[in-house]
């Protein structure tokens, strides 16, 4: 089956997360995704695991092998004169080229939008910035902790001790990634063999994602005010459910299953009436008792039978073994050339053929330089002699 942007080559010039993530959906629907590394600095995720069985090594991080499956790697010094040609010439042999640098640094390397423009005439360019590209916040830096609170997601987690919690730059990473593929296909559609520069703000994209939430938690919306959320532990080591009551039905549905007995519908009323924290204050210790003395399975089972929509609050080993989201293909298993057959995240857009199944394709992450062979020979024709001379220098 002919997947969407097959045909498609993208160069990416990425670090850390946001276009590592950028890279990965557009090679899961087809394109020729190569990752250029250098010798002088390797992604922070080569260097930080996890590792399979403990065993350091710059091809053995999880993470970056999970951020990076399906594409093909190259090394490549953009600092020097000969690196900034060899990388010029893949520009003329390729469609897209992504990067997440701070502004002007691909000025910096002598690699601007202009420059590739001239390389290839048709060149598409993606940036992707905590920023943009323009305004006065552009040369700032974007870590993920402070962009949950500039994009206001620090404030939609805020529990009731007043402190905002941080997650880590989700909304900002993941919305810049995607809103930046969607760039990127619409002007591969839109403009097919026009130059383009696609500048995607992660903070723009950040505040679209939590902006619902947010107005909810801000604005004490019918929804916030109203709906019962809540968490219990139950018997166990880590062993917690989330539940969500938002109609007086579930809410007295879960009342009569915490206390055994049936509440009165004026009682139910009047809490219903004073909203969800006058709810979760007269329900969360029954909650907490009756969950403690359950297995999580169970007190799951018992809350779906009585009509009250709960999950468990999972941690990563849930979800490897979950066997709905094995069965619907959401986990990658490729064979990695130095770490075995390792478990990782899968497309999150799955296509399937004629038959209704999803096709594999998972291909392991690349090897630190591991397609320079394909890269500088097949596509750009350099001989072996000519390779191994870059190679002992790093140039490659």
């Amino acid at each position: 089956m002919k997947l969407p942007l097959q045909g498609t080559r993208v160069l990416e010039l990425t670090h850390v997360w946001s276009g590592p993530l950028c890279g990965q959906v557009l090679a899961d629907l087809g394109a020729e995704v190569i990752r250029v590394e250098s010798h002088a600095r390797l992604d922070i995720h080569r260097r930080g695991g996890p590792y399979p069985d403990n065993i350091a090594g710059i091809n053995r991080s999880g993470t970056w092998n999970a951020q990076n499956r399906n594409k093909l790697g190259c090394t490549l010094d953009l600092k020097s004169a000969e690196g900034k040609a060899l990388f010029l010439e893949l520009v003329a042999h390729s469609d897209v080229v992504i990067e997440n640098f701070t502004p002007d640094t691909m000025n910096r390397l002598g690699l601007g939008f202009e420059v590739l423009q001239q390389a290839n005439p048709r060149i598409l360019l993606l940036s992707l910035s905590g920023y943009g590209h323009t305004g006065p916040l552009r040369k700032s830096l974007a870590y993920g902790p402070m962009m949950d609170a500039a994009t206001g997601l620090s404030s939609a987690t805020t529990y009731e001790d007043g402190i905002p919690r941080a997650v880590n730059g989700w909304a900002a990473d993941v919305g810049g990634a995607l809103y930046g593929c969607a760039a990127l296909v619409r002007a591969l559609h839109e403009t097919p063999r026009q130059a383009r520069h696609l500048d995607i703000s992660q903070f723009e994209a950040g505040v679209m994602f939590v902006a619902g939430p947010l107005m909810d938690v801000l604005n004490g919306s019918e929804a916030a005010s109203t709906g019962l959320r809540m968490l219990a532990p139950t018997l166990g080591t880590e062993q917690w459910i989330a539940l969500s009551a938002g109609t007086l039905e579930e809410i007295t549905a879960l009342f009569d299953l915490l206390t055994g007995r049936a509440a009165t519908s004026g009682w139910m009323r009047r809490l219903h009436a004073e909203g969800a924290t006058a709810c979760v204050h007269a329900l969360q210790p029954l909650l907490e008792q009756w969950a403690a003395a359950r297995a999580r399975a169970s007190a799951l089972a018992e809350l779906a039978a009585a009509g009250v929509p709960a999950v468990p609050i999972s941690q990563l080993a849930d979800l490897l073994a979950d066997p709905a989201l094995e069965a619907a293909g959401a986990w990658s298993h490729a064979v990695h050339a130095e770490t075995g057959v390792a478990q990782s995240y899968g497309p999150a857009i799955r296509l399937r053929d004629g038959s209704g199944v999803r096709p594999d394709y998972p291909r392991a992450a690349p090897l630190f330089g591991g397609d320079n062979d394909y890269v500088f020979g097949s596509i750009l024709g350099l001989d072996a002699g000519k390779r191994a001379d870059l190679a002992g220098r790093k140039i490659i």
